[in-house]
């Protein structure tokens, strides 16, 4: 049955894939790369939550402090996954209607978004219509720059606008 009042999305929605991705944080099994230092992450405590967050954040602290035991494929594995968690968190808990897209389409969406490059902090944006971009994958990459100055779960607190 058709719902006539959903509103219809002016862009492709990457949700499913992105959420995919996520899951994967929470249960690598059937990854072609399981998680690195994966000893230092309690998937028990990944429920997507906003306090699930705070766990997130103390995984990328683990990360962060042993990156140069790490490849660089591992450390996309865990930039990618640890960003697209906290964007489904946003994205779930949200008032906005949320939804992922990838940047050659936020640029369509809006071309000043070609002011950043494109690169793995930008490959894939939570998006709400008409103009609202926010990059979850490139706070995570951050966070392994810069330390708990860039948290997941603030990230969460201000972009999110997250129901009570």
């Amino acid at each position: 049955m058709f719902n006539l009042f959903k509103k219809q999305k002016r862009y492709k929605d990457l949700t499913l894939d992105i959420a995919s991705v996520a899951a994967f944080l929470v249960n690598d099994s059937g990854s072609d790369l399981p998680n690195p230092l994966k000893e230092f992450l309690n998937s028990s405590k990944l429920d997507y939550s906003l306090e699930s967050l705070k766990y997130v954040d103390s995984y990328l602290n683990e990360v962060r402090k042993n990156r140069k035991n790490l490849t660089n494929d591992q450390l996309v594995k865990v930039v990618v996954r640890c960003g697209a968690y906290c964007g489904e968190v946003v994205r779930k808990l949200s008032k906005k209607s949320l939804y992922w897209i990838d940047y050659d389409t936020a640029i369509v969406a809006d071309p000043r978004v070609k002011s950043f490059d494109k690169s793995l902090y930008t490959f894939y944006i939570l998006f709400a219509e008409p103009m609202d971009f926010s990059f979850p994958l490139a706070k995570a990459g951050k966070y392994l720059d810069n330390g708990p100055e860039d948290s997941l779960y603030a990230f969460a607190l201000v972009v999110g606008d997250l129901k009570k």
